[in-house]
């Protein structure tokens, strides 16, 4: 057992992320398919959100996994990339860094196709030009 009682071996096991759906499919599913390999850090997050202009309550859940994928692509991306997916009081899981748009975006082995760049948000070419790999939004009701 890990420090903090947490079971790593689990959590570094992609199928038990299938709970995550994409427009592609399972994550667990989409990572195994693409190679991947889940490093640390690693976890499930579940936060209370407060609003305190309406005095309202809402969940989020968080999950963020570094992963390094055995495929063509950036290494800021394929190496230590990180999947950041949230979902707000069960609603759809949201991608919410630039590795886990690609991954619900496109089906494993087309992430960094030949053309990804040219298909790249703006925001995505920008921070990759920058030698970055994070975008941490949230969730918006």
């Amino acid at each position: 057992m890990a420090k903090g009682g947490a079971n790593l071996r689990f959590l570094h096991d992609p199928v038990n992320f299938n709970f995550v759906m994409t427009a592609q499919g399972k994550l667990g599913d989409l990572l195994r398919r693409g190679r991947c390999t889940i490093g640390d850090p690693v976890g499930v997050d579940y936060l209370q959100k407060v609003d305190d202009k309406e005095a309202t309550k809402s969940d989020l859940w968080r999950v963020l996994i570094m992963v390094n994928c055995n495929i063509r692509g950036p290494r800021d991306f394929t190496r230590g990339g990180v999947i950041i997916f949230e979902t707000c009081d069960g609603q759809a899981w949201e991608p919410r860094s630039f590795l886990a748009k690609r991954i619900a975006t496109y089906p494993p082995g087309s992430w960094f196709d030949r053309s990804w760049f040219d298909r790249a948000h703006p925001k995505e070419q920008e921070v990759f030009k920058a030698g970055k790999g994070i975008l941490v939004n949230e969730c918006t009701e």
